[in-house]
């Protein structure tokens, strides 16, 4: 009796057992683990919710609800603060042709893509939208990354008509008027760049005396003066920015072009001597040297040009050579992306008073790619990869050993290596573009050293004839000096030392001796 009673049980287990293995019996135990799940995510123990959808997602008996699925897994991990993983859940929803779920996928992928600042999904993610149907809250957030897009696609006219839809109430309007005003200007539209400007300016009127925007938009006023030919009001704006800004080294140059133009050459070669003091010496910029060697040679002023050829040499003679051997010897994209890394040590360096001479190839130049849109752009989002990768390890161990967990930091390490990688692609431009620049330069030096040869031959040709030339004429003789003693200035001659205080206030009393009395 007992062995028909054991074997009994054992024939309902075994009917049980079957039944629990069936597709219905499957299908409402996995629905009953999907909805604890969710109710784990309601009640915010997301790190618990995140892994038990991750691996229900993958489960054939769910495969009707993936999209779903992957949509709720996103947005949990965006509450984690992942949002690189989050983004590649909407990526799979879009890919899975599931109509139920795609645009909303396709909406959280550009939040995402626009708080991590990925220009990849961003453009993988325009591909996929209807516009009409994109959520109303974030219209002006994908206009203006559609702006920002066309922009660097030199989509000028298409950049212009993005940057217009953007609301004057959303956060980007103020940036996307930047932008709309420098679309004008590579336009030619002058006088509409020149309006978009002045309104950021106003703006932005009571911002501190370094906020960036407000600087930026001063520069872009002054370019597009010096765009339309109008020299002095293009110097009026380039004087405005701060000497303790990061534009005005760049500002100091430009503004030495409209002095030029303008022919007040005095001014040009005050602002030389600043460009070129010790505290900007890291800086990568052979042309200001060649401009200086040119204005030199027109006043001929023979021993100043020989210093500044000299001081080429010294900073930029072998730089072609250097850069030349590096690319015939290298050729793997992350190889490119050490000398980047490099550089941002040897800046670290630099701040904190240490020795700084790492790389293959010098520092200004190691700093001039750094500091190159495509580059930097990179970098910061490199940045946020490693911050999302931190996060992750410093994550419980349950989830850090969870399969999710495993397949997080796989997929960062991966965006992590493909980002060094386009960083690379791009810093090996830049260097065939120095390469170049610097080929070309080189040849202007010799041509300058050419003329100084000619120049210095014919003057002592004159010596040995006997012929004594006239006394020059200073060029700045006429100036009343009482002008500027009345307005709290001081004369002090320069004794090749280089004060903070005094670089960009320096003025050129030497003599042009091309001309006599």
């Amino acid at each position: 009796m007992r062995i028909k009673i054991k074997s009994i049980l054992k024939i309902v287990f075994a009917i049980q057992f079957i039944i629990f293995l069936t597709p219905v019996g499957a299908l409402a135990s996995y629905q009953e683990a999907l909805q604890e799940a969710y109710g784990m995510a309601q009640k915010k123990n997301y790190t618990a919710a995140a892994a038990a959808l991750f691996n229900l997602v993958r489960r054939p008996e769910l495969k009707n609800q993936r999209g779903e699925i992957y949509l709720n897994l996103g947005k949990i991990l965006i509450e984690l603060n992942l949002p690189q993983v989050a983004a590649w859940q909407f990526v799979n929803v879009i890919t899975s042709n599931d109509s139920k779920n795609f645009q909303r996928a396709v909406s959280m992928l550009m939040v995402v893509a626009d708080e991590l600042g990925d220009k990849t999904i961003l453009n993988y993610a325009f591909s996929k939208i209807k516009l009409n149907e994109f959520p109303a809250e974030h219209r002006d957030m994908l206009y203006y990354r559609m702006g920002e897009v066309k922009f660097d696609n030199q989509d000028y006219k298409g950049a212009t008509q993005a940057f217009d839809k953007v609301s004057d109430n959303h956060r980007y309007y103020e940036e996307a008027l930047y932008y709309q005003a420098m679309s004008y200007a590579h336009l030619n539209e002058t006088e509409i760049a020149i309006d978009k400007f002045q309104q950021l300016l106003n703006l932005r009127k009571k911002k501190g005396p370094i906020d960036d925007l407000k600087l930026a938009a001063t520069l872009g006023l002054a370019r597009t003066y010096y765009q339309m030919q109008k020299w002095d009001k293009s110097i009026s704006y380039y004087l405005k920015i701060p000497r303790d800004h990061e534009f005005w080294h760049q500002s100091l140059f430009e503004s030495t072009w409209a002095f030029l133009r303008s022919g007040r050459i005095r001014s040009s070669l005050g602002n030389f001597q600043s460009i070129h003091s010790d505290y900007y010496s890291d800086i990568y910029n052979p042309e200001y040297l060649i401009l200086r060697s040119i204005v030199y040679l027109f006043i001929c002023q023979y021993d100043e040009l020989e210093k500044v050829l000299k001081l080429y040499e010294e900073n930029y003679g072998r730089s072609e050579e250097i850069i030349g051997n590096f690319l015939r010897n290298t050729n793997e994209p992350l190889a490119f992306y050490g000398e980047v890394e490099k550089g941002l040590l040897n800046l670290t360096n630099l701040k904190n008073n240490k020795k700084s001479n790492e790389g293959k190839i010098p520092y200004n130049i190691q700093r001039y790619i750094i500091g190159r849109g495509n580059v930097s752009n990179n970098l910061n989002y490199l940045r946020k990869l490693f911050e999302e990768k931190k996060e992750i390890e410093n994550m419980s161990y349950s989830f850090t050993s969870s399969n999710l967990g495993k397949y997080s930091i796989r997929l960062i390490e991966n965006r992590i290596k493909n980002t060094k990688a386009f960083i690379g692609i791009k810093t090996k431009a830049h260097l065939v573009f120095v390469r170049a620049e610097l080929k070309d330069l080189n040849e202007q030096v010799g041509f300058l050293r050419y003329e100084l040869i000619n120049l210095q031959k014919e003057k002592l040709q004159m010596q040995i004839l006997g012929q004594k030339k006239e006394d020059p004429k200073s060029i700045n003789e006429d100036v009343d000096r009482e002008f500027y003693v009345k307005n709290g200035y001081e004369y002090y001659p320069f004794r090749g030392e280089f004060w903070l205080d005094e670089i960009g206030n320096y003025f050129y009393i030497g003599k042009n001796s091309c001309e006599k009395k």
